[in-house]
């Protein structure tokens, strides 16, 4: 909040948390159980308006969601790939640790971010007002 009026409003990061989260399956991120933050109680409180507005949110971005998130990865390809595919082989013969290419990475997180958000949908879809 940036006053302490009772009118203000709540800031909270994004609802839908792609990092902490990252490659754990069908789970919700830690602010959607962990009662250090405002999202289990607001989900579980009797007045509906958060889970309208949050299921709103969600309907309003999740069709771009994808698409930010490959141009992202892709513009990371484009700036990275050549530098860190040369590091992690000079890497891997100091250290003998394998490591996948850049592409092999990006394709890794894409086919995780495509499964995380068809999760998302359903469970945010799913949940009652």
């Amino acid at each position: 909040k940036y006053d302490q009026t009772d009118t203000s409003k709540l800031q909270m990061e994004t609802p839908w948390d792609f990092d902490t989260i990252y490659s754990m399956n069908e789970a919700w991120s830690n602010i959607h159980i962990v009662k250090g933050f405002f999202f289990p109680f607001l989900f579980a409180n009797t007045n509906k308006a958060f889970v309208a507005q949050y299921k709103q949110k969600w309907a309003d971005v999740k069709d771009s969601v994808w698409a930010d998130i490959k141009t992202d990865l892709n513009a990371f390809a484009a700036e990275t790939e050549e530098g860190l595919n040369i590091a992690r082989k000079l890497d891997a013969e100091k250290y003998g640790i394998t490591y996948k290419t850049v592409s092999e990475d990006i394709a890794d997180a894409e086919n995780w971010f495509s499964s995380r958000l068809t999760w998302l949908n359903t469970q945010i879809t799913a949940l009652s007002e």
